[in-house]
């Protein structure tokens, strides 16, 4: 089968970052790896037919953008992809709420 794999979706809660990964087309019953700027995150064990992934978990230690790798093998030889996705800490997030003493309005 063809090789395809990659990040399906990225959620910033408040700084605390879910990244759903993963692929088809590796090597059956292989280990496969998300890493963030080289730290191993969330790993998955592929199916008989090299199909595998996971949701991990990072949490943001500064505003910017990071790179996500997704790594495994196919024919025992090393494969990965990598991509660039931005986040921000717990810190930076504000709620959005009004500020005092403005109104929207028609004076009278």
């Amino acid at each position: 089968p063809d090789l395809a794999y990659g990040l399906n979706d990225v959620k910033d809660n408040n700084g605390n970052v879910s990244l759903q990964w993963g692929g088809n087309g590796f090597d059956p019953d292989s280990t496969v790896f998300l890493t963030i700027d080289g730290d191993t995150i969330s790993s998955a064990t592929t199916d008989k037919l090299g199909t595998g992934g996971s949701v991990g978990t990072f949490t943001c230690p500064s505003s910017g953008s990071y790179t996500w790798e997704i790594s495994g093998t196919v024919n025992g030889n090393p494969v990965d992809a990598t991509g660039p996705f931005n986040c921000a800490p717990p810190s930076d997030h504000r709620r959005s709420r009004p500020s005092a003493g403005w109104a929207k309005g028609v004076a009278s």
